[in-house]
């Protein structure tokens, strides 16, 4: 199964950018490229890496803990 195909398999782009917490954007790259990046697939291996391709299941209502290292600001929470 390539990336592309995971990524429909997951529930999409938009439901996969949501419970990554990512852009939709970002996620739509992804899938154009047909390349999901390593750090994801590390950072999620139950999604992106399991041990049998038919334990890909969607991920509709699944909540998962968003992989960014900071969390998202405000822009002037950053300057003052």
């Amino acid at each position: 199964m390539n990336d592309k195909e995971r990524i429909e398999k997951l529930g999409g782009v938009l439901e996969l950018s949501k419970i990554l917490g990512v852009s939709y954007q970002r996620v739509f790259n992804w899938k154009k490229r047909n390349a999901i990046p390593l750090k994801m697939k590390i950072n999620h291996p139950e999604m992106f890496m399991p041990k049998n391709e038919n334990e890909v299941k969607p991920l509709a209502g699944k909540q998962w803990n968003n992989p960014r290292k900071y969390p998202k600001k405000p822009l002037l929470e950053i300057f003052y």
